[in-house]
C-alpha cells in the first residue's frame, strides 16, 4: 500500500511539475528561441523605425530631421571621409546641407545648400558628387533583424530614454552585399547593425563594416519622427 502511494505521488508531482513549465512557457510563447524576454520586448518598441527602413522609398512628410552619414576609409591609416545629407522640416519643405569632407588630423568639410521634395535631392549649387541614395533610402526588412543574433542591448539609461540593440551581422545579407560590392570591398567582413531609439520618436541605424583588409564603411541614417498634430 504504502509503495503504491509513493508512486501515485511521483506521478502526480511529475504531473504539477510538468503543469508548471508548461503554464510557464505559455506566459513567455510569443518570445522566439533567440531572444531573451527583455530582448524581446526592446525589439518591438523599434516597431515604427522597422517600418520606415522596410519601405523602399523613404516617406518623409511626418519626419521633423532626417539624416544619412557615410564614412568611409581605405585603410587605418588612410584619410577618413565623409558625405553627410542633414535636413530639417521647415514648414512643409525638408531642407538643410551636403557634408562632403575628410579628416587627416584635421577636419575639412564644403556644405552644398539642398532640398528634399518629390522623393528626391535638390541641390540648390553644383556639388563635387552627388550622395548615393541607395544609402538614404537604405532598405532593410523587419525580418532581417529579427533572425540576427543580439550582441548587446541597452535598456535602461540613468540619466536618458537612450535605448540601444546591437546585432551581429555578416557579408550574406543582401543590403551588406550591396553596399560592399558599391564601394569595392572585396574582402571578408566583420559586420554589426546598432539601432538607437532616443525616445519621442527620434531613431537611428549604424551599419558598421570592418573588412579583413582594413577598409571601413559606417552608414548611419538618423531619423525624428513628427509628432502627431504638430505643424
Amino acid at each position: 500500500m504504502k509503495k503504491t502511494l509513493k508512486i501515485l505521488l511521483t506521478i502526480i508531482g511529475g504531473i504539477l511539475i510538468m503543469v508548471l513549465l508548461n503554464g510557464c512557457r505559455t506566459l513567455n510563447s510569443s518570445v522566439p528561441e533567440n531572444r531573451t524576454e527583455d530582448e524581446y520586448v526592446l525589439e518591438n518598441s523599434f516597431k515604427p523605425f522597422f517600418d520606415f527602413l522596410a519601405a523602399e522609398k523613404k516617406d518623409l512628410s511626418t519626419v521633423q530631421e532626417y539624416s544619412s552619414y557615410l564614412l568611409e576609409q581605405e585603410n587605418p591609416s588612410s584619410t577618413l571621409q565623409h558625405h553627410k545629407i542633414d535636413l530639417e522640416r521647415k514648414g512643409n519643405v525638408l531642407e538643410g546641407n551636403y557634408n562632403i569632407g575628410y579628416n587627416d588630423g584635421k577636419p575639412n568639410s564644403t556644405l552644398y545648400k539642398v532640398i528634399y521634395e518629390n522623393e528626391h535631392l535638390n541641390y540648390l549649387e553644383e556639388v563635387p558628387q552627388e550622395y548615393d541614395m541607395r544609402l538614404f533610402n537604405l532598405q532593410i526588412h523587419e525580418g532581417v533583424f529579427r533572425k540576427l543574433p543580439i550582441i548587446s542591448i541597452q535598456k535602461d539609461h540613468p540619466e536618458t530614454t537612450l535605448q540601444t540593440i546591437t546585432y551581429k551581422a555578416n557579408d550574406n545579407l543582401d543590403f551588406v552585399k550591396e553596399i560592399k560590392n558599391n564601394y569595392n570591398i572585396k574582402s571578408k567582413s566583420y559586420v554589426s547593425i546598432t539601432l538607437t531609439n532616443r525616445g519621442y520618436g527620434e531613431f537611428s541605424v549604424d551599419i558598421s563594416i570592418e573588412a579583413e583588409n582594413g577598409q571601413y564603411i559606417s552608414v548611419l541614417n538618423h531619423i525624428d519622427f513628427k509628432e502627431a498634430g504638430e505643424e
